[in-house]
């Protein structure tokens, strides 16, 4: 049972709504069949707007907020740019119930 403030489910996906349904299709689908290529400047100033209000919501600045497709590939970006302890080997700790890909980027990233 998720606790007091903002639960992000990194997991998992339910279905749309349909005015979000509706506004994939106008906001991102459409362009991208309408212009083709030429939908990029369009595309990338909707990600902007989205970092925007992220940073409403959440805090800070949107410049601070780089959207992933999902935390495993955040996390692939994130662990590489840590710090390198003075240690011989890194032990990264994560819950028992942490999602399975979570662990492999874990896993992968102790060659680093």
């Amino acid at each position: 049972m998720p606790g007091p403030g903002p639960y992000l489910l990194t997991h998992s996906v339910g279905a749309l709504p349909r005015a979000a349904m509706h506004a994939v299709y106008a906001g991102f689908l459409q362009p991208w069949m309408q212009q083709g290529g030429e939908a990029w400047p369009a595309w990338l100033g909707g990600i902007d707007e989205f970092c925007a209000a992220l940073a409403a919501l959440l805090g800070g600045r949107p410049t601070e907020y780089c959207p992933q497709p999902n935390l495993s590939a955040a996390l692939a970006k994130l662990l590489p740019a840590l710090p390198r302890p003075s240690a011989e080997k890194k032990v990264w700790v994560a819950a028992e119930d942490t999602f399975p890909s979570l662990g492999f980027v874990m896993q992968l990233s102790e060659g680093l």
